[in-house]
């Protein structure tokens, strides 16, 4: 996964991509981080990013984050799944990036 901030955003605004905001003292990002890695080696035509919420906090205010792990699934910058936050399973990720 690569990690992104607010100026590198527009990279997934074209082509399919997962966006996973967390933080490293986060317990549930910890859970969600390897599911996305062992996905995005998976489904390798899908672009797979992290936004640190600590370190911009402006990609987080834009995109209306309140909780994290919250993951975004965008198609062409079209968001195509619910967001999922606080996913409790790797089968509700997975059901998300199929879709894309």
């Amino acid at each position: 996964m690569k990690k992104i901030n607010f100026s590198d955003y527009n990279s997934c605004l074209s082509g399919s991509c997962v966006v996973s905001f967390g933080a490293d003292w986060c317990r549930d990002c910890r859970f969600a981080k390897p599911i996305l890695e062992e996905l995005s080696k998976k489904y390798e035509n899908i672009n797979f990013f992290e936004v640190d919420v600590d370190e911009d906090e402006k990609i987080r205010d834009t995109m209306g984050i309140r909780h994290i792990p919250t993951i975004l699934f965008l198609k062409d910058g079209v968001e195509v799944c619910e967001r999922l936050v606080e996913p409790r399973s790797a089968n509700i990720i997975e059901e998300c990036v199929k879709k894309l």
